[in-house]
């Protein structure tokens, strides 16, 4: 079969194949890379609406080989969160909390550390309804964003 190809056909073909192959190697895992900084989130796939607390893991890997300061407006402002529909409709997002101190939040993390943190959000059962959502994070600065599936009550 490959003999009847025309040549034109074959280096397209083969053109294909390594562009797929070098795809799959070089493709990005989620993880932070050596020497970089980054925000992992950690979301239950699947949640029931009978349960508003949602809890949520975040991880601020520092994996560079120095110190860096970290920075947030306030102490309310350290973690926040937009839920939405897939296709960007609003539902729910993290509020100021009038309690929150009007000065900066700084820390410290350190060269090669992880800040791991658990979360929970108070889900307002009067927004959601049973399927997919997509959940915006933002901790200390940095983003990342996760979906996540709400199920009917068994």
């Amino acid at each position: 079969m490959l003999r009847q190809m025309s040549p034109v056909l074959l280096t397209t073909l083969a053109a294909i194949i390594v562009i797929i192959v070098f795809a799959v190697f070089f493709r990005d895992d989620g993880k932070i890379g050596s020497g970089e900084i980054g925000l992992e989130v950690g979301v239950p796939m699947q949640h029931t609406l009978a349960s508003p607390q949602f809890p949520v893991v975040v991880r601020l890997v520092n994996n560079s080989d120095s110190d860096i300061k970290i920075r947030a407006p306030n102490a309310c402002k350290i973690f926040r969160f937009i839920i939405s529909w897939p296709d960007g409709t609003f539902k729910q997002a993290s509020g100021d909390d009038p309690q929150c101190r009007a000065a900066g939040a700084e820390e410290v993390l350190a060269a090669k550390s992880v800040k791991e943190e658990l979360q929970v959000i108070e889900l307002d059962r009067t927004r959601f309804e049973a399927g997919t959502y997509a959940l915006h994070i933002r901790y200390w600065g940095y983003d990342k964003s996760a979906s996540f599936k709400l199920v009917e009550d068994h």
